[in-house]
């Protein structure tokens, strides 16, 4: 049994064990039946959430200082490179950008 299906079967079958042994009315076995691990699910989903947030959110200013290098780059390859057919489209050809 690979770990992921151990932990479900232990959030699906450990609310209808413990009843078992507890004499609680019935409203109560269902709602721990049909409720309370799907609340348990969205709140273990919630910390991974939050978890994987915290990690992208330390990268985010890496990924910006990517896109900014990448895009310096490509503006230094249109306006430098004088043999790249772009560069006589983007540089000096039209008056309104010569200023």
């Amino acid at each position: 049994m690979n770990y992921f299906c151990f932990h479900f079967l232990c959030i699906f079958l450990f609310p209808p064990i413990v009843n078992y042994f507890s004499n609680i009315s019935f409203l109560a076995l269902v709602t721990n039946i049909f409720i309370t691990p799907f609340l348990e699910i969205f709140l273990l989903f919630g910390f991974l959430l939050s978890f994987l947030m915290i990690i992208a959110g330390g990268f985010s200013q890496y990924i910006g200082q990517f896109i900014t290098h990448i895009t310096d780059f490509i503006v230094y390859v249109i306006n430098g490179w004088s043999l790249l057919p772009l560069s006589s489209v983007f540089s000096a050809k039209i008056p309104i950008f010569c200023v």
